[in-house]
């Protein structure tokens, strides 16, 4: 915005710049016309003005120079002309590169808005993808923390797989002596098909938890994937927008290039134009200074042609004087005469200047009549279309004013015209006089020299005579016709100037004729548009007076319509007011009606008010108990207050004296508010810590993220690596162990084969061997085998009961999870569609025991899966009847170890269900104890409420009846 701000101010400025040049551009080219004409006019007056004697005498070499001059001035004027011209040129396309440039710094803005739009919806965009991201990282580690305990479950199967490989290779390889009864071999093979299904189920397992792995890594690498592509997303957008701004700054960059350069073409054009006023100065200087030179050479010419004439006019003077007197008396009335012809002649061009120069204001005049007769008829459309009557009263404003200006002008021309040929006539005859007197005094001394000359001449030659009257009469018809032709020429002159004189005024009459028709047609629009307004003035006052008059008789209707619906809605009113009358009737009757119902239900709704009230006091002194309980505190107990005084033999209308005061119930639910209130305590100090440990975190959070970053590419090329080396590695393991498997097969194959030899051999010794011996020998195999058939059932059954124990835990776990889930969704169902009257801090109480209940049962999966773990150990710890004492002892130590880790693990099971156990019921204890709390807290209030209501309307009724 303050960019804008800036742009707009300086384009007001360039602007207001380009106007002042366009003004002093008009103003130089009117200063450039005025010298002009002055400079035109001057040399016409010096023209007309300087005598043809002294045109006769002046050199050919001035006057060239002075045209020469006049041309280069012409030329010179026509040069700036043209610059002027290209200045306009060049101001008007910086006008049209202004108007383009604030065109596309429009375009720019709103494009920027845009952009910005776009960035905003980009930044919502990354938020949504953080927050996904956060949830992601979350499911990351949730499966990093399912993979690692999956990694220990493998590690501790691999662990108990290679303690039976290695029980299995020792039973192997010592082998010993047995008994020859068949009864054990048939053992010992049930045995061993026993062992074989144990293993093949533990490696079912084992295949299970490997999918389960590959799911999980496949899972992770999805969501990996996911991210990586969101993280793309998102900086393909981040790296658009940005390219957009770059863009966008490029484009407002070039703007300001193309500002610059317009502001650099300005100030050119600024230096361009002060460039040409200098030389305009310099140019009006030197004309000037060629002015004060040709005056100076004129002048100089002058006296020149003066003094040679006044040498001449000597000598002739001389020879005339020596002559005749006659010719200095006639050449003194030529002189005299021509003086005369001269002034009139420099009279007339005088005359003929002002009667120019009035022309010429005239004409001015004129045009500036015209201009202002245009602008004033353009005004006059304009104000004819807006207004009429100010267009009138404006346009006779203007006609007044230009009537009264061009009266004035008129007024002051003639004035200064009379002014001037006062003061020319002045000058002329003080001219006159001056001339008459030295003519006079001229006079004289011709006289003077007429009469010395004639004495000299009478005295000196009288012979000379006829020869200089001959002479005199030959100059006398010479000068004669010379006078004569002169006369005639400057009598055509004079009577060409004034025939242009009688036509100049013959046009200046008609141009002021012209102009009296104008102004005459100018008054007679003003006529016509001030009938023209008053017209429209009478016909907007009869249309005024007409909506009047209309508008009286619409609000007179208005008003009668409006006295019509009141009566109206008065009667209706009046008949509801009756109709509401009848009705209250018989409401009153019916709840005169009722109120006799109402006294036997007043005895019965006080004795369930106060089984009521015992029952919420005894369930708010138990909710206290248990939240005392769980705040470890002493315990807080409230009694019961029956009514003060009560009984049912008194009146209904008594109970405004006599409603009990609900001392104990308030005391119960203060003391239940102010537990409240130390649970919400506690849970906000909680719920602080928590924020605490929330803050050092997120803290932390921030920390680690740079460091998981960076070692995120590691930990993938690890994982990768580590996961390349596990597959190897597991096939390596699984092809030895089907190996050792079929060498197990083998030797077990080959060992029965032994076994069925040594049978035979023993069948054949048994047939042979006496029958006290066969007898002795079987009675000891049936109780060998009665004896390990018992212990075996037993251990077979501890197994048994072990096993059906942890499934019955797992099942009853399972169940309290259920049973949980279920009462968190009732619950926050209940605090959804409940009334909105629960205070916040209850809400976030449930949400942070929502948080904690998710959290417990991951924790409950994981001590499932590592009693799984603990407990899945197969019961490998079988004997063998015909299996030698030792090793037998060997595998009852075996199993006695297997037994004593089953029980730790059993004992480490039990432990934590029961920590979990505990959790899970001080979580449900709280959810409980809250949403009880504010339930019965409505509970109270609701029924409090009813019973205030209750009593008020009894109260009411009875005394209403009363009255």
């Amino acid at each position: 915005m303050l960019h804008g701000g800036k742009d707009s101010g300086s384009e007001y400025g360039m602007e207001g710049e380009t106007e002042e040049m366009a003004r002093e551009s008009a103003q130089v080219r009117r200063e450039l016309e005025r010298i002009f004409d002055t400079d035109r006019v001057k040399a016409t007056w010096r023209q007309m003005a300087t005598p043809k004697k002294a045109k006769l005498v002046m050199p050919t070499t001035s006057a060239e120079a002075v045209v020469r001059r006049q041309g280069q001035q012409v030329e010179a004027l026509d040069n700036l002309q043209r610059q002027l011209v290209g200045l306009t040129l060049s101001v008007q396309t910086a006008r049209k590169d202004k108007q383009m440039i604030e065109g596309t710094i429009k375009k720019l803005q709103e494009v920027m808005r845009e952009s910005r739009a776009d960035i905003k919806n980009t930044e919502r965009q990354l938020k949504e993808n953080r927050t996904g991201a956060e949830d992601a990282r979350t499911e990351l580690m949730l499966t990093e923390f399912k993979r690692d305990s999956a990694r220990k479950e493998l590690e501790s199967l691999v662990e108990q797989l290679q303690s039976k490989k290695r029980e299995l290779e020792t039973l192997e390889e010592h082998p010993e002596p047995q008994d020859g009864q068949s009864g054990a071999t048939l053992q010992l093979q049930q045995e061993l098909t026993r062992v074989m299904e144990e293993r093949e189920k533990i490696r079912t397992s084992l295949s299970q938890r490997e999918t389960e792995v590959k799911e999980l890594m496949k899972q992770v690498t999805s969501l990996k994937d996911t991210l990586a592509t969101q993280q793309r997303k998102s900086r393909s957008k981040i790296d658009a927008l940005a390219e957009d701004v770059e863009r966008e700054q490029t484009r407002q960059e070039e703007a300001q290039g193309e500002r610059t350069a317009a502001l650099e073409k300005l100030n050119k054009l600024e230096k361009k134009y002060r460039h040409l006023e200098k030389e305009k100065n310099q140019l009006v200087k030197e004309q000037l200074e060629e002015r004060d030179e040709l005056k100076s050479e004129l002048q100089a010419e002058l006296a020149e042609t003066r003094a040679s004439l006044n040498q001449q006019l000597a000598k002739l003077r001389s020879q005339l004087t020596e002559a005749t007197t006659k010719l200095t008396t006639v050449q003194a009335e030529t002189d005299r005469k021509d003086e005369l012809v001269l002034q009139l002649r420099e009279h007339v061009l005088e005359l003929e200047h002002a009667a120019a120069r009035d022309s010429e204001r005239q004409e001015a005049s004129v045009e500036e009549m015209k201009r202002t007769t245009a602008d004033l008829t353009a005004e006059k459309e304009q104000a004819l279309g807006r207004l009429r009557e100010a267009a009138c009263v404006e346009k006779a404003q203007a006609l007044e004013a230009l009537e009264a200006s061009l009266s004035q002008q008129q007024t002051q021309q003639l004035r200064q015209l009379e002014t001037q040929l006062k003061q020319q006539m002045t000058e002329q005859q003080g001219r006159l006089t001056a001339r008459e007197v030295e003519v006079e005094v001229l006079k004289d001394r011709l006289k003077e020299q007429d009469a010395a000359i004639q004495d000299k001449v009478k005295a000196a030659c009288k012979d000379t005579q006829a020869t200089m009257q001959g002479v005199l009469a030959e100059e006398r018809q010479r000068w004669e016709a010379e006078r004569a032709e002169e006369v005639k020429r400057l009598r055509l002159e004079l009577e060409q100037s004034m025939t242009r004189a009688h036509e100049e005024t013959g046009r200046e009459r008609d141009l002021v004729e012209k102009h009296l028709l104008q102004i005459s047609q100018l008054k007679k629009e003003l006529e016509e548009t001030r009938g023209h307004a008053r017209q429209a003035y009478r016909e907007k006052m009869t249309a005024v007076n007409v909506a009047k008059e209309s508008a009286e008789l619409e609000k007179e209707r208005e008003l009668d319509l409006m006295r019509e619906g009141i009566e109206k809605e008065t009667h209706r009113s009046i008949e509801h007011l009756r109709e509401t009358i009848k009705h209250q009737e018989a409401e009153i009757q019916q709840l005169r009606s009722e109120r006799y119902c109402l006294k036997s239900r007043e005895e019965e709704t006080v004795a369930t008010s106060d089984r009521h009230e015992k029952k919420v006091i005894n369930d708010i002194n138990e909710e206290c108990r248990s939240i005392v309980e769980l705040l470890g505190q002493l315990p807080r107990k409230v009694t019961f207050s029956s009514y003060n005084g009560w009984s049912p033999s008194r009146p209904v209308g008594y109970l405004r004296s006599s409603i009990r005061p609900t001392t104990s119930l308030t005391a119960a639910m203060s003391s239940l508010r102010s537990l409240g209130e130390e649970l919400r305590q506690r849970m906000v100090t909680m719920s602080e810590q928590m924020e605490d440990q929330k803050h050092s975190l997120g803290k932390l959070d921030n920390d680690k993220k740079e460091e998981l970053d960076a070692l995120k590419k590691k930990m993938q090329t690890e994982k990768l690596e580590a996961l390349e080396m596990l597959k190897d590695r597991l096939i390596k393991e699984h092809l030895s162990e089907v190996d050792k498997l079929h060498r197990m097969l083998g030797k077990g194959k080959t060992v029965s084969k032994t076994l069925r030899d040594r049978d035979n051999e023993l069948q054949e010794i048994q047939r042979n061997m006496t029958t006290w011996k066969a007898s002795t020998v079987e009675k000891l195999a049936k109780k060998f085998q009665e004896e390990m058939a018992r212990e075996l059932e037993k251990r077979g059954k501890d197994t048994n009961k072990n096993r059906a124990e942890w499934e019955h835990e797992r099942e009853v776990m399972k169940r309290e999870i259920e049973r949980l889930k279920h009462e968190l969704l009732r619950l926050s169902m209940a605090y959804n569609s409940g009334p909105n009257e629960e205070s916040p801090e209850t809400a976030q109480l449930l949400r942070q025991l929502q948080g904690k209940v998710k959290i417990l049962q991951m924790e409950n999966t994981n001590l499932k899966r590592a009693g799984k773990l603990s407990i899945s150990v197969p019961d490998l710890s079988v004997k063998c009847q015909n299996m030698p004492e030792r090793s037998v002892r060997q595998y009852e130590l075996r199993a006695e170890e297997a037994e004593g880790r089953a029980k730790m693990a059993e004992d480490r099971a039990e432990q934590n269900a029961h920590i979990l156990n505990q959790k899970m019921l001080e979580i449900s204890k709280l959810q409980s104890t809250l949403t009880q709390q504010t339930k019965e807290l409505m509970q109270l209030e609701r029924a409090y409420a009813q019973l205030q209501q209750r009593a008020c309307r009894l109260t009411s009724h009875t005394a209403v009846y009363v009255r």
